[in-house]
């Protein structure tokens, strides 16, 4: 099995509209695939069709705002493709703290946090 390959794409298409300095939303449409061993299954001729669960289209609403230091985000998502194993909801919010070196403008403290909680994992959270 040496040589396996792995590819992951992701094809989108994004609206941006910034409301004011300090909000902008966002609607998002995009494909998701994941090809693992594809170069296996073409080496092989293997023709049944095998699990894609990473293989999705799901459209996001993004809202994001900025506080002085801070950049906090949550999005909805949905689960469009129309056969799939996957299912269909996904909240995720997150944000970063940003702290410019007083001496240093171009050195910062950076913390992030970003948590998914999907559907298809039961709602429990990813962080």
């Amino acid at each position: 099995m040496g040589g396996l390959q792995n590819a992951d794409y992701r094809i989108s298409s994004m609206f941006h509209y910034q409301y004011n300095p300090r909000t902008l939303y966002r609607v998002s449409l995009f494909h998701q695939s994941s090809h693992l061993g594809d170069d296996y299954i073409i080496r092989n001729f293997i023709t049944t069709a095998t699990l894609r669960t990473q293989n999705y289209e799901q459209l996001d609403l993004t809202l994001y705002k900025k506080y002085e230091c801070w950049n906090l985000y949550g999005v909805v998502g949905y689960n469009v493709s129309p056969n799939t194993v996957r299912e269909r909801s996904l909240i995720q919010f997150g944000g970063d703290w940003i702290r410019p070196l007083a001496n240093h403008a171009d050195i910062a403290l950076l913390v992030a946090m970003d948590v998914k909680i999907y559907e298809h994992n039961n709602y429990v959270p990813n962080v």
